[in-house]
């Protein structure tokens, strides 16, 4: 009889351990899936405007080479002329609407009523030098709430400047 509880006693015992284990385990699962919850609902959504910004001012740089700024900002360019300077530009379009069309007359103009209509969100200038290298660049976007130009340019020896301007 002795035998008989203790082998009901350790059973018991048993389940009651593993079952304490199994609500463990699940408050452990439960809350590392709540932190991956938490995780990506913290992770910040870029729109097209702030990710073409951030990819100006982070990843830019004087002498990069063409490839590199086909794989940074696309294949979509105008080729214009850069009247001050008389070099070849290319002319990035970003975020634009499915009718925007822009008369550039072949030259390095910006696109403000474009960008105040959202026509088209941002112009980048990447200017070139005889090898083929990134010489300076320019970015312009407006900011609708406030109705200013905003102006961000890479010098040709390294430097960034920020502008901005009402309109």
């Amino acid at each position: 009889m002795y035998k008989k509880k203790l082998i009901m006693y350790l059973c018991l015992s048993l389940w009651a351990i593993s079952g304490c284990q199994q609500v463990k385990q699940t408050t452990i699962q439960s809350k590392e899936a709540n932190e991956t919850i938490e995780a990506s609902q913290n992770q910040e959504v870029l729109t097209e405007e702030e990710k073409y910004k951030n990819l100006f001012l982070q990843q830019l740089e004087i002498g990069m080479t063409e490839e590199k700024i086909r794989s940074l900002f696309g294949t979509q360019f105008t080729l214009v002329e850069n009247t001050m300077e008389g070099n070849e530009t290319w002319r990035f379009d970003l975020g634009t609407s499915s009718d925007y069309q822009f008369q550039d007359q072949g030259i390095d103009q910006v696109d403000i009523e474009g960008l105040k209509s959202s026509k088209v969100k941002l112009q980048l200038f990447i200017d070139w030098n005889d090898r083929g290298l990134v010489q300076s660049a320019a970015l312009f976007l407006v900011e609708p709430e406030q109705m200013e130009l905003y102006e961000y340019h890479l010098e040709p020896e390294g430097t960034r400047e920020e502008k901005k301007s009402p309109l």
